[in-house]
């Protein structure tokens, strides 16, 4: 893998992200944006392997974000991560980011799982089906 975006407004999970990320997989360039704005702009320009794409976005939403970089052929093929909050899974923006990306995890999560998902994407060079891991935090 060479690189992945993280896309999240939150600066300390984005940071935390960036760092298991980082950790994990040391010769991947870790590239993060505040906004799906800023994230669209650094997927076109970068594209990057994986995408991990908050689900609660400020500004451009999640959902927008998600439908845009599915429309461009420059990022159409890049494997979409979403990370959602439990407690909006019925809100039918969440259930359209979810289908609109290859696979979904439930915050917290757990920095084992997302490893393990970004790997199976990579297996399958982006092309898996729809994959929901609702996973806890362990501890």
């Amino acid at each position: 893998m060479k690189s992945v975006l993280v896309i999240d407004s939150n600066n300390l999970t984005r940071e935390a992200l960036v760092n298991v990320v980082s950790s994990t997989f040391p010769e991947a360039t870790v590239i993060a944006a505040p906004d799906g704005s800023k994230g669209l702009h650094m997927a076109y320009n970068k594209q990057p392997d994986v995408i991990i794409l908050e689900g609660e976005l400020t500004g451009l939403d999640s959902f927008r974000t998600a439908k845009v970089l599915r429309h461009l052929p420059e990022t159409r093929q890049i494997p979409l991560i979403a990370l959602t909050c439990d407690d909006v899974s019925d809100d039918d923006d969440n259930t359209s980011l979810k289908a609109t990306c290859h696979a979904s995890m439930t915050k917290p999560v757990s920095p084992d799982k997302l490893i393990q998902t970004i790997n199976s994407l990579q297996g399958e060079g982006g092309h898996s089906q729809f994959v929901n891991t609702d996973f806890w935090r362990h501890g």
